[in-house]
């Protein structure tokens, strides 16, 4: 009896545990509503999407007055590209819904766009990333 009780448990306790592809899924059809969004003078989130176990999140960089990323060297990009990955790791693993996802196996991309055509750079966050954080 005692063995067919733990099963039963076993069998609850899978069921449960949370599905990162719908975790996912959830998160965008949520969020997507609120879309295009301004995040900064020269970025804008432009798309959410969950694709099986990771959330991509789409955006454009434009040009300011104050910060021309076509401009940029070489090394100012790289710059810039360190201070937005800190940014976003560092917002995501503080988010505890989001690290909450992140420790059930979903993946974030961040893909960055040069007005709406060329990919500039992605950050891929997960939650080893989170953990190298603390």
């Amino acid at each position: 009896m005692k063995k067919i009780y733990l099963i039963l448990c076993l069998i609850v306790a899978i069921n449960a545990a949370p599905n990162p592809e719908i975790l996912a899924k959830n998160h965008a059809k949520y969020y997507k509503k609120e879309l295009p969004y301004r995040t900064s003078n020269n970025l804008i989130l432009t798309d959410l999407l969950a694709v099986g176990e990771s959330l991509i999140y789409r955006y454009t960089l434009n040009d300011t007055m104050k910060n021309a990323v076509s401009k940029m060297s070489e090394d100012e990009q790289l710059e810039y590209i360190k201070v937005l990955e800190k940014y976003a790791i560092k917002s995501s693993c503080n988010d505890r819904y989001i690290l909450n996802m992140l420790n059930s196996g979903v993946y974030i991309e961040h893909l960055f766009y040069y007005e709406m055509t060329r990919l500039l750079f992605e950050i891929k966050i997960d939650a080893r990333k989170c953990a190298e954080l603390n």
